[in-house]
């Protein structure tokens, strides 16, 4: 099948518009030209015959005639304080972004890249695998990871992997012209360039991976127990002196492909006191959640039964077609076919947070059936996360099969130093 042909575009398109796990059709982002995925769905042939034909054109410089629009911006508030810019295209662009996307991460796999980003449970697994009861533990932030990448630099490392001749033009394209429009201002006078990768492209996120591999690679060549999961990195070492070591190795190896990490979340951990990484503190015997993240679990929950109380005080729907469809979004969330991660939960010792959280949502679910005029559901007919996650627990993968993926950890110096006592930098210095 011909790369950007009406064929492969509609392969794509299905793989955009389904979702990957349940299979059922999901709401797509709108961009700046207010297009909805039903609404693209009605004359899919002939918009997917009009993007190949742009795309296979080629214009007066030699690449595709295909044109990306601006790309769309949402402010979203972080929890931990400050904005995060996340970026929307256009529908057709959506389209042709992830097949340059697949593309490239198709064309690294050959040469031993793994650009895909893999659930955080298997980087949880193969980091605790690697644990002992005194290791000490490297933690390091890429500060503004995508907007740090430098994306001409990026695109020529693309460049590089044996990618169709049509993404590479379709790539040298984008990333001449890449503007981004706010969400509520229309018209382009407000149009702006962006500095590195636009966050919230499937594009951007195999670009990125592309270019943090590099520290990968160095990770490997210098045997450490490295562990990444897109911007969050930590090294387990045997004593503070290595620790001090591979800080200063991760330090170097960050700046020598222009990205800096974030002095207030790099630092040198004890696995006795607790090492917090990828929204869990971690010590050698046990996982405890950070307190905001069954928080911000519950309030998904919590909007999944405002929008069906709207919908049922609306008569928007027939209410016991509403409440089965309110089920099913929350078995999906319990059972992670959404971006939910039981997985990740699993390893969590406390299992009175999930007990807590079963409260919640069991009051939720019997408010909204009473709401909608229907008997609640008891027992063992309610969704338990408890149980979800348990189930999880019992599934989960021994250590020596965790280190799979681009978060696997390398090789492990076991050599001891003698200096135990030496104090280990509070780091600031390093980053000046």
């Amino acid at each position: 099948m011909q790369q950007y042909s009406p064929e492969h575009l509609a392969g794509v398109w299905g793989r955009i518009r389904n979702h990957a796990v349940t299979g059922r059709a999901r709401e797509t982002a709108v961009g700046v030209d207010g297009v909805r995925g039903a609404v693209f769905e009605r004359n899919l042939y002939n918009n997917l015959a009009e993007i190949s034909r742009t795309v296979l054109r080629d214009g007066d410089d030699g690449l595709p005639c295909y044109m990306f629009a601006p790309l769309l911006c949402h402010e979203k508030l972080k929890t931990n304080g400050g904005v995060r810019n996340i970026h929307i295209a256009r529908m057709r662009d959506q389209i042709v972004l992830r097949a340059m996307h697949e593309d490239i991460v198709g064309s690294a796999a050959p040469k031993g890249l793994d650009l895909t980003t893999a659930p955080p449970s298997k980087a949880v697994a193969a980091f605790r695998s690697a644990l002992d009861t005194d290791c000490i533990v490297v933690r390091g932030d890429v500060a503004e990871f995508f907007d740090s990448v430098p994306r001409a630099k990026v695109v020529e490392r693309a460049l590089g992997l044996p990618l169709g001749p049509l993404t590479c033009g379709l790539l040298q394209k984008w990333t001449e012209r890449v503007v981004v429009r706010p969400a509520w201002v229309a018209g382009k006078e407000s149009d702006k360039s962006v500095q590195g990768l636009p966050q919230g492209l499937s594009l951007s996120a195999s670009l990125a991976e592309l270019w943090a591999s590099q520290i990968d690679e160095e990770a490997r060549r210098a045997r450490l127990a490295y562990f990444r999961y897109v911007d969050d990195i930590s090294i387990v070492c045997n004593s503070l002196r290595e620790a001090e070591d591979a800080l200063d190795w991760l330090v170097a190896a960050t700046r020598r492909i222009d990205l800096r990490l974030s002095p207030s979340k790099t630092g040198i951990s004890r696995i006795t006191e607790g090492v917090p990484w990828l929204g869990l503190t971690h010590y050698s015997d046990k996982v405890v959640a950070s307190p905001d993240r069954p928080h911000r679990w519950l309030k998904r929950f919590a909007a999944l039964r405002r929008d069906a109380a709207m919908a049922i005080a609306n008569h928007s729907a027939d209410k016991t077609e509403i409440l089965a469809a309110f089920h099913r979004a929350v078995r999906d969330e319990i059972t992670g076919r959404t971006s939910s991660r039981p997985a990740w939960y699993a390893v969590v010792s406390d299992e009175g947070e999930w007990r807590r959280m079963d409260r919640s949502l069991h009051a939720f679910i019997r408010s909204l059936h009473r709401q909608a005029g229907a008997p609640p559901p008891t027992g063992r007919q309610l969704p338990s996360l408890h149980r979800a996650i348990a189930s999880r627990r019992t599934r989960l993968s021994a250590p020596s099969n965790a280190d799979k993926g681009p978060c696997a950890t390398h090789h492990r110096k076991v050599e001891k130093n003698a200096d135990q006592g030496h104090k280990a930098p509070d780091g600031a210095e390093l980053f000046n």
